[in-house]
């Protein structure tokens, strides 16, 4: 029998009532709800530990914070972000507390790393920071790929051009198969393997796919450099290793 919380409605679809004991029904429900635990604790330690450190939030900060959220999110006038919070429940002070907890975060996250350990880490990891900037061409057969390839190989052909008349990746093929920036660690051995040796210009493959064979052209080599963006994602990613450590076990009660 399902508790009262578990009756709690969440929302609803039409007229359909969508309650907390159907999501939880669910293997994704359940990793959400946990995800939101999880949020939830890490959040409870960040501001014990900017309690614990006397860190303020700043009416500068507080005014910036939230100037930035609401830009972020297209609320250029305050109707805009009344409206925002009326359609989520949630009230201006309810606003304003999460604009602080975010000001603390970032206080506290500039308090316990420091440049020194920025750069440590990005010296004893730079390889993995590399990345490349790709494209890609998928079809169904192998020797159709190796076909494409002797077209780019030995006729100079256009591989944005032969990924819109071939490429069945239909996510991709409308954008001349451009997927973005690969980073070490984030695709196969083998693959990784010639991607990172490969020069700029360069078609390499075919790589067998569940979904047929792929051709990877490399549009630009970016080796790592120690610039504010690697920075903010350096210190983002030491901060996150430390909030992981600090919060405690989430033990769901339902």
């Amino acid at each position: 029998m399902a508790t009262a919380a578990q009756q709690t409605v969440l929302g609803k679809i039409g007229d359909q009532a969508v309650t907390l004991e159907q999501v939880l029904k669910s293997p994704a429900g359940i990793d959400l709800m946990m995800n939101v635990l999880q949020e939830a604790a890490q959040r409870r330690v960040i501001a014990t530990e900017a309690q614990s450190r006397s860190l303020k939030a700043g009416d500068d900060e507080l005014q910036n914070a939230a100037d930035d959220f609401r830009r972020s999110r297209g609320l250029h006038q305050a109707a805009d972000t009344h409206k925002w919070l009326e359609k989520r429940h949630l009230s201006v002070d309810d606003l304003e507390e999460y604009v602080r907890f975010l000001v603390l975060r970032a206080r506290l996250q500039e308090t316990l790393v420091d440049n020194t350990q920025v750069d440590k880490h990005f010296h004893e990891h730079k390889a993995s920071l590399d990345s490349v900037l790709v494209s890609h061409l998928v079809v169904k057969e192998e020797g159709v790929a190796r076909e494409i390839l002797t077209q780019i190989e030995e006729d100079e052909a256009d591989f944005e051009s032969l990924v819109r008349q071939h490429s069945v990746d239909k996510m991709t093929a409308g954008q001349g198969g451009f997927l973005g920036a690969v980073h070490r660690g984030s695709v196969r051995p083998e693959v990784e393997s010639r991607l990172f040796a490969a020069q700029a210009g360069d078609a390499i493959g075919p790589f067998k796919l569940p979904a047929g064979w792929e051709l990877i052209k490399v549009l630009e080599v970016r080796p790592a450099t120690l610039n504010q963006e690697t920075r903010r994602s350096i210190r983002e990613k030491l901060f996150r290793e430390w909030l992981e450590k600090h919060t405690p076990e989430v033990r769901p009660a339902w």
